[in-house]
């Protein structure tokens, strides 16, 4: 008789338990260190963000098959024309093929720059895309989203412009 009673809060804390899991593993932005980064252009020249010191990153994981990330692109872009290009990096990083990446580019004429990694998304601990990062000019980390914003959104756009002022 008792043990019917403890049935079901047993599988509220299992589910509890799982979806505290899946909420961490997907929806946390794990730490990214940008030295340790293997970047390359599409063409495939090596590039490190340590080129960038002393202007503010705008750092966004995405993939051409995802939506969100293709749905945040023009936002990305608006907030980029409102960003002082002499302060701010707008970097767009995939691990997809350059072929992809490409035929993607070939639609769409964004100011950003557009870099490869070699590691896998999941291998930097991104789960779950499209994530992006906002890094001051010394590039430590001021903020993080995962899942798509809208980066040109006045509040976000003050942001943005506080991390190039500092």
């Amino acid at each position: 008789m008792m043990s019917k009673k403890i049935i079901p809060w047993l599988l509220l804390l299992i589910g509890v338990g799982a979806g505290f899991f899946l909420y961490n593993k997907y929806r946390v932005a794990p730490v990214i260190h940008l030295p340790e980064l293997s970047l390359r252009t599409i063409a495939g020249e090596p590039v490190s963000l340590n080129d960038y010191k002393g202007k503010a990153l705008f750092v966004s994981y995405w993939a051409t098959w995802c939506p969100d990330c293709l749905k945040e692109m023009p936002s990305v872009e608006r907030a980029a024309f409102q960003s002082d290009t002499a302060s701010m990096v707008f970097v767009m990083i995939s691990d997809e093929t350059p072929d992809r990446i490409n035929a993607y580019l070939a639609k769409h004429n964004y100011p950003m720059l557009f870099l490869r990694t070699d590691q896998r998304l999941q291998d930097l601990g991104i789960n779950a895309i499209p994530t992006t990062y906002v890094y001051d000019k010394q590039h430590a980390e001021v903020l993080n989203r995962v899942g798509r914003a809208t980066w040109d959104d006045p509040a976000m756009i003050n942001i943005l412009k506080q991390v190039m002022e500092k």
